[in-house]
Parts: C-alpha cells; structure tokens; sequence
C-alpha cells in the first residue's frame, strides 16, 4: 500500500528532485571529494530540501479537498490518521530515497579514502531523516487546511524562512574555529522533539484525540531547543597530528595526507640542509614549518581548481618567506618565487631572474641568508640581500 501510494503521488519526483539537491550541496558539479564523514553528514544536513519536502506533500495532502472527496473519505471505514499517515510515508519515503542515494555513493569515497569519522558523525544524518519527517508532517497538515494548495505552500515556504532566520538548517552546523563533534545529549533532545512534533501535527491533520497529548508534548521539548543549546563538543582527537615521512596534517584532514605531501615534500628536499629552513610540513602557520591548510580535492584524489597547485605551493611557504618585521615585499616574492617555481607578476620574475644569476650554491647560501636575517629582522642584512 505504501509503495502504491509513493508511485501514485509525488514520490518518485521528490525522490530525484531530492537526490540532485543533495548531490550538488554534496559533490558540486566538479565532484568534490566531501571531507571527513561529519563534513558529509554536516552538508547532507544543509541541503535545502525541507521546502520541497513540504511542497509535495502539501500537494498530495490536499488531493481530497482537491476532488470533493472529503465527504465520502470521511464516511469510509477507514481512518483520518490511516490516510494522513500513509500519505505522510509515502513523502518520507520518497525524500529519505533520494538522500540514501546520494549517502550510498559518499559512503564509497569516504572508506575508499580512510577519511576520519568523529565520534557521532552520524547524528546530523538521523537529523536529516527526522526532519524531512517533520517537514512532511507540516505539509500534510497545511494541505488538509487550506483550500488553496498553493496559498498554504507560500505561506509554509515564507514562515519557513522568517523563523529559521533564513538560516535553515545551518542553524545546526559546528563552529567554523576548531574541530568539533555532535553532542549526543542535545541531538537526542533535537531528535525527540521532531518525533514528537511529526506526531502532533499528523494527530491535527487526522484531529485525533492523541493530539491533546503529542501537541503540548512537542512544545515542551520545543522550549529547551533555545539558542543557548550547546549542540557541540570539542573533539580533540581530530586535531592530532597524522604524518608521512616529514608532512603532517590533522586527522580530520587525512584523506588529503596524499595530496598534500606529493606538494610538500619536493619543497623540503630542495631547502634541506639549508640553514634555517624547515624541515617538517603541518597544520601550524607559527612559520617554524610548511603550513599546511586545508584544501578541496576530487574523488580522484587530485586538488581541484589547480593542477599544479601554484596557490597552495604559496600557501605552504607563506608563514616562512613572509616578512614580519619590516616590508620587504620583494624578498618574500622572490624567495617565495625561488622556492616554489611559481612567478605571479613581472616583479616576481624580475626578483628571481637576481637570484638566478647567481650560482646554484650561491642561491641556496642566499635563501639560507634571507631566512636567517629575516627571524632576527635584521633590517640591514635584508638590505643587503636586495
């Protein structure tokens, strides 16, 4: 009967509608390799799905009212809570697909790719599900009301927006400072109040007498979901340090440890032995070591945007090269330039083109002189290296 109903009514439609929604919230058009498995989690959460959750089943809801059928329903056998429920899972059913799609296909990357799954991850996920059930259960109720289906699916849409504050589900996400994941005590209490809130508003569409019970249930779970809700804790094991060889980066950026060391480590062989000069790669921009930030790959494992990574390569080497004492802008690209093999402006190439000239151990006694005035800010010695 389920199936029935979700062939029949906007099941399938919902269900691809939903799966493209995610995919791009998820994979972009460049197929984006989407992270650790709560980054996953954390964006399947995000995708603005809920007003087309909403919209189907405001439609399918209303389809009684639409065809006069409300007295003769009505007068069946069967149950108002019967019929609403069914056309509310047979929504569910159709949205909850088309994210299992999308989930099935990052579930491959992420064990493919060894990514760090955070004590929890999966928490924004059963967030998903019990909101496109919710969302549902809103749109059934909307759909049972109003006469219009399409004067209740703007007002649904619009209250929507003013009381997510336009945030929708980001409401949700994790602090951007740090390495966060889910507290089990308040997603619990998230997820309980979505559940009890599904079966207030089936209860009114159905106007069973359960809703006298489920409705003010709902608005007690309701009053400790306050902004002052702490959703997070800090998850320390994400910030450990994971290397090969001399290049580090966090545990929750492992699935780039590959990338970023075939960038890394053809840096540090050409500074070794110099005076000075790094000889590790991490998370750290304290200019003591190649700094390693984060950076988007593809499934492939290959950085996306720049094949031969120009950008990051600066990037790397930004936090030793820079000057912090005095602005000796020309030296930091030429050194910058000298290291990484990337010229930016006809300046760049017109520093490096000086040190060039000079011998291949005279350019490395060079870099090692700059690095060294450049930690004491020796404005003199800088000078000179001009």
């Amino acid at each position: 009967m389920l199936l029935t109903e979700y062939r029949r009514g906007a099941g399938p439609l919902l269900t691809l509608t939903v799966a493209a929604l995610v995919w791009l919230r998820l994979f972009g058009l460049v197929l984006r390799f989407p992270g650790s498995w709560l980054d996953s989690a954390t964006e399947v959460l995000t995708a603005p799905i809920a007003p087309l959750v909403f919209t189907a089943a405001v439609w399918q809801a209303s389809r009684e009212r639409r065809r006069d059928m409300d007295d003769q329903l009505g007068s069946s056998a069967r149950a108002a809570w019967r019929r609403r429920g069914l056309t509310w899972a047979s929504i569910v059913l159709g949205g909850a697909l088309g994210v299992a799609l999308v989930v099935g296909v990052a579930v491959v990357l992420l064990v493919a790719r060894g990514a760090y799954a955070a004590p929890g991850w999966w928490w924004p996920l059963i967030i998903t599900v019990l909101g496109i059930g919710a969302d549902a259960a809103l749109g059934v109720l909307v759909g049972v009301v109003f006469p219009w289906p399409l004067l209740g699916i703007v007002l649904g849409v619009a209250a929507y927006v003013v009381l997510s504050e336009g945030r929708g589900p980001f409401r949700w996400w994790p602090p951007f400072d740090g390495y966060w994941t889910p507290d089990a005590g308040p997603h619990s209490l998230i997820a309980l109040t979505l559940g009890i809130g599904v079966l207030a508003l089936i209860t009114l569409a159905s106007r069973h007498r359960m809703a006298l019970l489920a409705v003010p249930s709902a608005l007690v779970c309701q009053m400790f979901l306050d902004d002052t809700t702490s959703f997070w804790r800090v998850d320390p094991r994400a910030g450990e340090l994971v290397c090969r060889e001399s290049v580090c980066t966090s545990r929750a950026s492992v699935h780039t440890l590959d990338t970023v060391f075939a960038i890394a480590k053809p840096l540090l062989d050409k500074v070794a032995g110099i005076p000075g000069a790094p000889t590790t790669a991490a998370p750290s921009n304290t200019g003591a070591s190649l700094w390693v930030t984060g950076m988007h790959t593809g499934w492939d494992g290959k950085q996306l945007f720049e094949p031969e990574s120009p950008r990051y390569k600066r990037l790397l080497v930004q936090t030793v090269v820079t000057a912090r004492c005095a602005a000796h802008d020309e030296l930091s690209a030429a050194a910058s330039a000298w290291w990484t093999g990337v010229v930016s402006s006809p300046q760049e190439q017109a520093a490096l083109a000086r040190v060039e000239r000079l011998s291949p151990e005279a350019q490395r006694t060079w870099f090692g002189d700059y690095l060294s005035a450049l930690r004491r800010c020796d404005a003199a010695a800088l000078a000179a290296l001009r």
